[in-house]
């Protein structure tokens, strides 16, 4: 996983398949060196690309490449909602917030139990 201007970026499952897809309709019109020379300006190797292309279970492990071919995304900060809460910042700020409480009230509880032993 990458780190680039503090967030963190995820392979996205759902965009190496349309990218895939993509590649494989450019194909039918480019040869893999073209695209790897003209689209991706000389970045990643022309086998490569095929690879990534044609082989179903292939995904190339250096981040640098996945970025490239962009199929990594940051995460949503309303993935950890629930789905039936509204999805807004501050439905996000409230959640956190008892979230928080929740925390320190487990870590004082913790204490107290170690306290007794």
């Amino acid at each position: 996983m990458t780190k680039q201007s503090s967030t963190t970026l995820y392979l996205s499952k759902s965009l190496v398949r349309k990218r895939k897809a993509e590649l494989n309709r450019l194909h039918k019109l480019y040869s893999w060196r073209a695209m790897a020379k003209d689209i991706y300006g000389g970045e990643i190797k022309f086998g490569t690309l095929e690879r990534f292309a044609t082989d179903k279970k292939y995904i190339p492990r250096d981040n640098d490449l996945l970025n490239i071919l962009g199929v990594m995304i940051a995460r949503s900060p309303y993935r950890i909602l629930p789905k039936w809460f509204n999805r807004t910042p501050e439905a996000l700020e409230f959640f956190n917030h008892v979230r928080s409480q929740i925390k320190f009230m487990y870590n004082e509880a913790r204490a107290q139990q170690k306290a007794k032993l």
